[in-house]
């Protein structure tokens, strides 16, 4: 929800150390057009959570009203982000 409503600052606050050094909010913001492009959010459609090699993955698919979007989301073991993916 914090990716779709643009709030890059607060994603970045969660994500892990790793992750922190190597993506920047301002890299973050790219994200917004790819989102935008996909029209209004309806709803999640789908979603799963596995654990993997010590990570939890979540992925969502989302409903837009113009393009669907999977996003792939992997927490550590202190609820970080530890990857983010977006198609």
């Amino acid at each position: 929800e914090e990716l779709q409503d643009g709030n890059y600052k607060e994603v970045h606050a969660q994500l892990d150390s790793t992750m922190k050094a190597s993506l920047s909010t301002e890299q973050m913001a790219v994200l917004g057009p790819i989102i935008k492009q996909s029209g209004e959010f309806q709803s999640f459609d789908k979603q799963s959570i596995e654990e993997k090699d010590g990570f939890y993955v979540v992925v969502l698919v989302a409903k837009y009203s113009d393009q669907n979007r999977v996003y792939t989301v992997s927490f550590n073991s202190e609820d970080e982000i530890a990857g983010l993916f977006i198609k």
